[in-house]
Formats: structure tokens, C-alpha cells, sequence
């Protein structure tokens, strides 16, 4: 039986996989560069890309992020741990984005539009308690 275009593999569509991470330390990039390693090992994704919404983003705002999260890790860890609870409940809608954040957040936004994905996920945190 003669193959059709449409039935051979090249011709299905392929997956173009995008990551978010927030660079604070280097675990979460790590894990985001494991994810897009084993994705470019399938045969059906065609590309991956990784973006740090935190380096996207202003200076002032990575900083007080990122060394504020590891002020907060050693002085309270407890916070940090309340505060994941709070904010990330599974299938939660949250309340609109503030303006800083979300001016801070429009280099990700114009580097995923450019990327046009067709699925996406994101590396959160692991709980170690």
C-alpha cells in the first residue's frame, strides 16, 4: 500500500514544547534543562525552549525576587513554605496581576508569542518537608 503524505511521519505535526522557570537558584533551571533534554529526545517535538521569566524581567525586579526568596528561606522558612500553600492551589483562578509584575513580565510574554508553542508547562518548586 503506498503511503499518503499524510500518513508519514515527517508530516505529522511535531510539538514546539515551552518551559517556565524562575531562575531563583539553580535547581529550578536545572530541572528545566533535564525536561527540554528528554523532550528533544522524542521524535515528535520538533523544538524546545526554556525561558527564565526572572531574567526576562527587569533588574530591580530579579533581585528583590530572588534575594529576597533567599532572605525569607533562611530567616523564615516557614513564610516561604505559607506562602506556597496560599498561592498555589491546584486549579485555582487568581486574581489579576499586578502592574509591576505584569510590566515586568512583558519580555516572557513577546518571547513566547515569538515561539508560537503548542504545549507548555512549567518547573515548580519541590517540597522538601
Amino acid at each position: 500500500m503506498r503511503r499518503t503524505p499524510a500518513s508519514t511521519p515527517e508530516a505529522q505535526p511535531r510539538e514546539r514544547i515551552l518551559i517556565l522557570s524562575a531562575g531563583v537558584g539553580a535547581g529550578h533551571n536545572t530541572a528545566a534543562a533535564a525536561v527540554k533534554q528528554a523532550a528533544l529526545a522524542r521524535p515528535d517535538v520538533e523544538d524546545v525552549l526554556v525561558v527564565d521569566v526572572l531574567e526576562q524581567s527587569s533588574t530591580l525586579y530579579r533581585d528583590l525576587l530572588g534575594k529576597g526568596y533567599f532572605v525569607l528561606v533562611d530567616n523564615a522558612p516557614w513564610l516561604v513554605d505559607w506562602g506556597y500553600d496560599v498561592s498555589d492551589l491546584p486549579f485555582r483562578r487568581r486574581g489579576p496581576i499586578d502592574p509591576w509584575t505584569r510590566a515586568n513580565s512583558l519580555p516572557a510574554i513577546s518571547e513566547i508569542k515569538r515561539f508560537k508553542p503548542t504545549a507548555a508547562t512549567r518547573v515548580v518548586r519541590a517540597r522538601l518537608t
